[in-house]
């Protein structure tokens, strides 16, 4: 669990507004879509006609493009390196209000342009849009940041208790059934390759006694059927049994947010009347004057306020259907929109067609979740916890370890395939093609052999390796004669313990058989060396054709999931260097 040391939680102020999420793509898009909405809502002209409507959108979008250009060129410049040095927050503040007087200029010169009419003037689309934008912008920042440490700590819950389930479930039988599934599996898929090759291992057997040449072996077409078995069965197989174990833990989607908020939250008077007012406030004034202006704003807002007080008590009163009353309250809400729909039509006939009732309902609604959202993130660490720990149920344990365990143990099994059954084969298949044109019969039936011996039993790999030398030399021997292989292991090194010795020998397998198979390496230098008390660095220098692209594998993804993603594979002036970073 994340504890108060975690550096996600003690973030400052600073850190959450002037960091990651400060002018972020994300946040523009919110903004954009809220500042479409409160264009449309707040411009009395806009919402009159169809055809007024898409002039203001268009005017809109321009807008919002004129925003986007001066992120563009922000990110490139002031908030370049944010992720790494977090700007002040009056940087940010004033980049946002930046952003809010360029939305306004554009817009207005648009409405300009299309011969618009509208009832702000520059001056106060300026203010208002300046003003909201120093408040929205790092607001948001901060939500987002708030947001992400959610995440974590849902995670972090959700492991914890998956830890303790997974705990219980190792004392049953659960696992070993788990394996001998994945074993019957393959051993399903492998039968019709292994028979093939017994029928090729009869045919040798018997190639002594006969002189009949159409009963010789023919070694070439040994070597394509086990290398086909390996790319067409084993390959398929371990990528099917890798894709299955590639499940995480239930993520957090966008959609999910107004759920919470109705779950957990409360209304937000005091914001919303603010925002209200702020965007309200100028073209009221200026359609019906200021004392019906007034009698519609705040006669709006005092049936506002009261209905969402009184929801609040209720929903505090009976916390088991705050849902409930959170939905009854947000239809009632709309009530509003009707009743000033009634005045202003009483007042200024047209002034409200349906255009501007379901912009008003939108918006309205937006206004409802984003104040009431945001509070949500305001709260105490233990409130949010606490509502997390509910949604963590315990069945949705249960099954998240079970399906954690499945996975491990195909991810296992997956990398047994890839790496020692597809390698080894591979292997097999290139010896005979060699010993064929020398004539070594002596190696032509031992690789045979060998490969038919790897699938009568595909997961007889040793698990447990001796030593770090021992199991990197087990790799290595798999290439014998087929590639010069210069072995340097740093006796700091040879400390590691026995699950980081598999590890490291199966990264090392993985180099030599992209080197070999794919960059037709001859020779190459195998390093690998402690440089740190924590750190463990295996290097694989060839002299094949260097990296090929394409589309990456189960090796890169294992090369990742081991690593943490420090890995690396790039070009030299005479093949390939392979780098991986270990924890061991």
């Amino acid at each position: 669990m994340l504890d108060e040391s975690d550096p996600l939680t003690t973030r400052t102020a600073r850190q959450r507004i002037g960091g990651r999420w400060a002018l972020s793509w994300q946040t523009y898009i919110i903004t954009a879509v809220l500042g479409l909405f409160a264009l449309l809502a707040g411009e009395a002209q806009a919402t009159t006609g169809s055809l007024d409507v898409m002039s203001w959108l268009a005017v809109g979008l321009a807008g919002v493009a004129g925003i986007g250009v001066t992120l563009l060129i922000l990110n490139a410049t002031i908030f370049r390196n944010r992720r790494v040095n977090p700007l002040p927050i009056w940087v940010v503040v004033l980049a946002d209000g930046f952003i809010g007087l360029v939305f306004s200029l554009v817009v207005e010169l648009g409405a300009l342009v299309l011969d618009l009419p509208t009832s702000i003037g520059l001056g106060e689309r300026c203010v208002l849009n300046v003003l909201y934008a120093m408040w929205w912008g790092p607001t948001l920042s901060y939500f987002m940041d708030l947001r992400e440490q959610w995440i974590q700590e849902r995670a972090a819950l959700i492991t914890e208790s998956v830890h303790i389930e997974l705990a219980a479930l190792q004392q049953g039988e659960l696992f070993d059934r788990l394996q001998q599934e994945l074993d019957a599996e393959v051993e399903l898929e492998l039968t019709p390759a292994r028979e093939r090759m017994d029928a090729i291992r009869q045919l040798l057997d018997s190639d002594a006694h006969s002189s009949d040449p159409q009963e010789k072996v023919d070694w070439q077409e040994a070597a394509d059927l086990i290398r086909g078995t390996a790319e067409n069965s084993v390959r398929p197989l371990s990528r099917e049994l890798w894709q299955s174990s590639a499940r995480s833990y239930p993520t957090i989607k966008w959609w999910s947010v107004p759920k919470n908020i109705m779950n957990y939250q409360p209304f937000r008077p005091l914001a919303f009347a603010v925002i209200d007012i702020l965007g309200t406030f100028s073209p009221l004034m200026h359609t019906f004057g200021p004392y019906r202006g007034l009698a519609l704003l705040f006669g709006g807002l005092a049936w506002t306020i009261l209905l969402m007080l009184v929801a609040n008590a209720l929903m505090h009163r009976f916390p088991r259907h705050h849902a409930l009353i959170f939905v009854v309250t947000l239809i009632a809400l709309q009530s509003t929109v009707f009743l000033r729909e009634y005045f202003r039509e009483l007042w200024v006939p047209g002034s409200s067609p349906l255009t501007w009732i379901l912009t008003q309902i939108i918006a309205g609604l937006l206004v409802v979740f984003a104040t009431s959202g945001f509070g949500a993130w305001w709260g105490s660490r233990v409130e949010l916890q606490a509502s997390l720990r509910e949604e963590i149920r315990a069945d949705q344990v249960q099954a998240l370890a079970m399906s954690q365990r499945l996975a491990s143990v195909a991810r296992e099994t997956s990398q047994q395939l890839h790496g020692s059954v597809q390698t080894r084969l591979i292997s097999c298949a290139m010896v005979i093609e060699r010993a064929n044109t020398t004539g070594d019969t002596d190696s032509l039936n031992a690789a045979l052999n060998e490969a038919i011996a790897i699938l009568e039993q595909p997961r007889n790999e040793a698990s447990t390796a001796r030593s770090l030398n021992d199991e990197v030399m087990r790799k290595v021997d798999l290439w014998e004669g087929l590639c010069e292989v210069h072995l340097l292991i740093d006796p700091a090194a040879t400390s590691v313990d026995t699950e980081s010795c598999v590890v490291i020998g199966r990264v090392v397998e993985e180099g030599l058989s992209n080197a070999i198979r794919h960059g037709k390496a001859t020779a190459l230098s195998i390093d690998i060396d402690r440089i740190d008390s924590s750190n463990v660095r295996v290097c694989v220098i060839d002299n094949g054709r260097g990296p090929q692209g394409g589309n990456l594998g189960i090796g890169s993804a294992y090369l990742g999931q081991t690593s943490g993603n420090r890995w690396s594979l790039t070009p030299t002036d005479t093949g390939s260097r392979l780098e991986v970073l270990l924890t061991a």
